[in-house]
């Protein structure tokens, strides 16, 4: 057994205090349908030189992780993993998504793997090595019966021919009973090509991926494509951020492996240590803190968010994030005011701080590290009222200016 810190164990219990749907009942909810849906991923191939793809590092897991953490989110009521050999790293990434509440069952044949999905289950289909986004997976959802990603033959994701212009681009969406057809008919056949050539013989439609424009995936063939298809999995995200700022950040997460996942408590750590030290008067000390752990928790949860990797302590750090603003600025009011200045501070970051909850929830982030940037600067500067009342003055033209917006919005329609 591993050991596991106090820091990964709490999030845990949170989670289990509040469990989210497993089984068919996830899939049913997350769809909106009658019919399961489950997933079969095909994580390590049957020849015993072939290199183990599905453990490849992307960011903070391998992967295999990658690949059910969108399955997850996509609504998979179970996932079971195809492998052929069991290598170390493969067990142990399943065990860690086991340990954070995701069930996967193994497989190691392809009637095993049959007999694991129902026959009236819909079953989403992903090959080794295949890194899907969250919007091919949906696309593949989102239709009935059979469905195959179809590409040219120069695309990178050709696999297995279709036809006589199409290759399988390594995803797909069958059912349970065609696996179960296919299986009893494999034998010394290799699963994946025959499954896709059973689909095409059953009247699978093809998804016809565009190189521009498509719900896009990509291919790791071989060790040494991480950091491209890392790069990729952050631009889908659509971070906002320039090239450089997306290259920068690719390979720092890179860099890290699986330390990535130990730097999500240092946010909510800087924001503590802010907290603590108000009472102390040191507000623009505190203010930068707050601000460096709003500057890292905003890359990791880029990071996060483009393994489909979700963290318990990044998403306490934002909620909890335009709270500690509002504290700091009462804070800085305090300050002021038993410095002997007035209560002019300590009406304007009372004022202030009230029309944090006025910001709609989705911008209060934002708004809350451009309140730490004025106020340190403000407070830095020995100027912590003009500080303020700039702060309420941009406050309230916002509120003015959202308030327009809204009123042309009901005229227009």
């Amino acid at each position: 057994p591993r050991y596991r810190s106090p820091f990964q164990m709490l999030p845990r219990a949170l989670e289990r205090e509040c469990p989210t749907p497993s089984g068919i009942e996830a899939g049913d909810k997350k769809r909106g349908r009658d019919v399961a849906l489950a997933a079969l991923i095909i994580a390590a191939g049957e020849a015993e030189g072939e290199a183990d793809l599905a453990v490849l590092s992307l960011f903070a897991q391998t992967v295999l992780e990658q690949q059910v953490r969108v399955m997850r989110s996509a609504g998979a009521g179970h996932i079971v993993v195809l492998a052929h050999r069991l290598p170390a790293a493969l067990i142990e990434a399943i065990d860690r998504l086991r340990d954070g509440g995701i069930e996967v069952q193994i497989a190691r044949t392809a009637r095993d793997a049959a007999d694991h999905i129902h026959p009236d289950e819909a079953l989403l289909l992903i090959d080794e090595g295949l890194v899907p986004s969250p919007a091919l997976i949906e696309e593949l959802t989102a239709g009935a019966g059979h469905c195959l990603l179809a590409v040219e033959a120069n695309d990178p994701l050709a696999r297995d021919r279709i036809d006589a212009t199409h290759f399988w681009g390594g995803a797909g969406r069958i059912d349970g009973a065609l696996l179960r057809q296919t299986a009893a008919m494999l034998g010394e056949w290799v699963l994946a090509p025959t499954l896709v050539r059973t689909a095409v013989q059953a009247g699978a439609s093809l998804l016809p991926a565009n190189p521009d424009a498509h719900p896009s995936a990509r291919r790791l063939r071989q060790p040494g494509d991480e950091h491209s298809v890392a790069r990729w999995l952050l631009a889908e995200t659509h971070t906002g951020l320039p090239g450089f700022a997306q290259a920068g950040l690719t390979r720092a997460g890179q860099a890290m492996g699986d330390g990535l996942s130990w730097l999500d408590y240092l946010p909510v750590a800087f924001g503590v240590f802010a907290v603590a030290l108000l009472p102390m008067g040191q507000i623009a000390i505190a203010a930068l803190l707050l601000l460096l752990g709003a500057a890292l928790g905003r890359a990791l949860s880029l990071l996060a968010r483009a393994n489909g990797r979700h963290s318990p302590w990044l998403d306490l750090f934002v909620r909890a994030l335009p709270w500690a603003t509002g504290l700091v600025l009462v804070a800085a009011g305090l300050h002021d005011w038993r410095q002997g200045a007035g209560a002019a501070a300590l009406i304007l970051s009372l004022w202030a701080a009230s029309l944090i909850p006025s910001v709609p929830a989705p911008l209060r982030s934002r708004h809350g590290v451009i309140a730490l940037a004025i106020v340190a600067t403000g407070s830095a500067l020995g100027q912590l009222l003009i500080a303020l009342g700039i702060l309420v003055a941009l406050a309230l033209a916002m509120q003015f200016v959202r308030h327009r917006m809204n009123v042309q919005n009901r005229a227009m329609r």
